[in-house]
């Protein structure tokens, strides 16, 4: 694991609004997020460049926090458009910054 922290991006902070705490785990947030094709993309890409770091992520009553993203999870299609995927973006390892 590498000790860089890569920032969670601002044009993305909108994925993390429904950001909870797992309840058995309480280094462990999830969201299970409805997103367009290109929000997939912009999400994996950044997945792809935090992997083997940490995140530092805002959750939506503005605590900032730090831990290492999981990859991302498909949970199958959404009806939301066309296209559309539900997905899972899940961190663990989390403390405060």
């Amino acid at each position: 694991m590498s000790d860089r922290i890569h920032n969670w991006p601002a044009e993305l902070q909108n994925f993390l609004l429904d950001l909870k705490r797992n309840p058995d785990l309480d280094d462990c947030f999830w969201a299970d997020l409805e997103l367009s094709p290109q929000e997939v993309a912009d999400l994996s890409l950044f997945e792809v460049a935090a992997r083997n770091g940490k995140v530092r992520f805002r959750t939506s009553d503005g605590t900032t926090l730090v831990g290492c993203m999981n990859p991302l999870l498909g949970l199958g299609g959404s009806a939301r458009c066309n296209g559309c995927a539900k997905v899972r973006v899940s961190f663990h390892g989390v403390s405060a910054d």
